[in-house]
């Protein structure tokens, strides 16, 4: 305290009679705590940006990288897994149940037959080689363009010794594609696991977007007219049934994946995943089958079937209330 009484005088005197070793010390303190107090300012600034940015990101983001945003896509990763608590729906992220789709590249040529290749890495970080055959199959691929102008359905081959997988697809026009993989883990103890993961890829061209064809309930694939009654509502389980004619004339169906068709729904905007369970009857040349959608939206919905010999698709867009 007596250093602090020392020179009593200076308490009183005012900042320009201050003796100048003095006032060269008061200005460093006081430029000092400007700074400080700029730094604190700039870097709460700063953090609330990019707290807000980061928010905003992952909304408008995709999956896993930026989407066009006309393409209606704004799901983000972390959006994905929220939503995929109270949205019964699959194929929404790249991992789940602590399994992940993993690429060998998410960039493709447009227009050109390759190969894609891809593993699906288990909880301790290794391929999985184990998978259960369900439907005929052990692995289902289907590839849609986010403006669903482009669609195929491969069946991919398995390399047990590497856990790869690899399928040939042709991506037909340029612009963003989605991914999907539908399969089923055979885990220890003979428990399986169920999984349909799906993940964005991109081409070397770019493509303009194409708006949905409107809803209807009749297409003609290949000369084959197929027809659909019945009316998804969200929420509720509903069952739709399909009928095909080649000229006014039922055409008769061929099994296909254990049934006489697969239904498989994909929802606009996040590419969410619903497979239809086919009944196992076939009625006057008609397959049914039953389904719930969760959520209202537009949906596009792929029925495969098979007439001699030959496997069609009949994409159908729907508006769920």
């Amino acid at each position: 305290m007596t250093d602090s009484i020392k020179n009593p005088q200076i308490l009183d005197q005012k900042p320009e009679t201050l003796e100048p070793r003095n006032r060269t010390a008061l200005f460093r303190v006081t430029g000092f705590l400007v700074v400080v107090l700029i730094v604190l300012a700039v870097g709460f600034g700063i953090g609330h940006f990019v707290d807000q940015g980061a928010d905003a990101r992952d909304i408008k983001d995709g999956h896993f990288k930026a989407i066009d945003s006309s393409s209606g896509d704004h799901a983000g990763h972390n959006v994905a897994k929220h939503n995929a608590k109270a949205d019964v729906v699959g194929g929404l992220a790249a991992s789940d149940k602590g399994y992940t789709l993993r690429p060998e590249s998410t960039n493709l040529m447009a227009c050109t037959r390759q190969m894609f290749w891809f593993r699906i890495i288990g909880p301790d970080g290794e391929p999985v080689r184990d998978y259960s055959t369900e439907q005929t199959e052990r692995m289902r691929l289907a590839i849609i363009r986010h403006d669903f102008s482009g669609y195929q359905q491969v069946e991919p081959k398995f390399d047990s010794s590497s856990g790869v997988w690899s399928a040939p697809i042709t991506l037909v026009n340029g612009g963003r594609w989605r991914i999907l993989v539908d399969f089923v883990v055979q885990a220890q103890e003979k428990s399986k696991v169920p999984l349909e993961l799906g993940i964005d890829i991109t081409t070397d061209l770019v493509h303009a977007l194409r708006t949905l064809p409107p809803p209807s309930k009749t297409r003609v694939v290949d000369g084959v007219t197929v027809d659909m009654n019945g009316e998804l509502k969200a929420g509720e389980k509903t069952r739709l049934e399909f009928t095909s004619t080649d000229g006014g004339a039922s055409t008769p169906l061929e099994p296909y994946l254990d049934a006489y068709g697969h239904l498989i729904l994909f929802r606009q905007g996040d590419f969410g995943y619903i497979h239809g369970v086919p009944e196992e009857k076939q009625v006057d040349n008609k397959i049914a089958f039953s389904l719930t959608v969760p959520k209202p939206g537009t949906y596009v919905a792929y029925l495969h079937f098979k007439i001699a010999g030959s496997l069609h698709t009949a994409a159908f867009t729907l508006r769920v209330q």
